[in-house]
This record gives structure tokens, sequence and C-alpha cells, in this order.
């Protein structure tokens, strides 16, 4: 194994000898970038889900089951995990439990950043994002 990454390395310093042209450089565009991170954290499900969380801040198991068009146990499975491991908080209130990113997982910051990326390039995401009411209607308010 080592023996063909070095061969690997030797081949890319050769090839740098050759001046930088000598490489093809291609950027990955947003959708390709997307597919790549959608196992990041370990299937599309976990990596949507916390993207929806971070995307949210708080939120709760049937909002992201109904955003991601997902089946409600599949989240709170996901969820239960995702606890498990300390990645977030899931807070009693009233009778509804709140879920966001737990402030005290020692990489917070860095993943707060990295999800609110990933969720930044993902238009179908931001689209549901915007057809959510986040707040209760006025009672007596006429249509719906």
């Amino acid at each position: 194994m080592i023996g063909f990454l070095g061969d690997r390395i030797e081949a890319a310093v050769l090839n740098l000898k050759d001046g930088p042209s000598a490489l093809p450089i291609r950027r990955a565009s947003a959708k390709d970038r997307l597919t790549r991170a959608s196992s990041l954290f370990g299937s599309p499900l976990r990596t949507a889900i916390l993207v929806a969380i971070r995307m949210l801040e708080d939120t709760y198991a049937s909002e992201l089951a109904a955003l991601l068009d997902l089946n409600l146990y599949s989240v709170q499975r996901v969820l239960a995990s995702l606890e498990a491991d300390g990645v977030i908080a899931i807070r009693p209130l009233g009778r509804t439990r709140v879920v966001s990113l737990d402030p005290r997982y020692l990489g917070h910051g860095p993943l707060a950043s990295l999800l609110w990326e990933l969720g930044a390039h993902d238009e179908a995401l931001q689209r549901a994002l915007a057809g959510r009411r986040r707040r209760p209607r006025r009672a007596g308010k006429p249509g719906l």
C-alpha cells in the first residue's frame, strides 16, 4: 500500500516539474461538492438532517420530516443517533422536543460553519425553507 502511494506521489512530483499547466485543474461545481458531501456524516440522510437543523437553528422532528419529505420514524431514529453522539441537543418545550446543534460539542463552531456552507449551496433546501412558516397564523385571519 505504501509503495502504491509512494509511486503516486512520485508521479505527481514529476508532473509538477513539467510546470503547472501539466496538471489538469478543474474546479468542482456546487452540485459536485454537494454530491460528494452527501455522505459526509455517514449517510445522505444524516447529512441532510444536520444541514436542516443548522439552517433552522431550533426545530423539531415532525418539521424536519415535512421539510425533507421523510418518514417521521426515520428522522427520529437519526436524531436519537446524533443525540447519543453528542452532536445535537434535544430539550423539551411543553409537549414538543426541540432539536438544535449542541453548543457544548467539541467541534461546534467548525461543524456549524460547514453545515451552513452546505445548506447555502443546496438550492432545493433553500426553496423548502423559504416556504416554511415558523410561527402560527393569527386567529381569525382569512384564507389558508
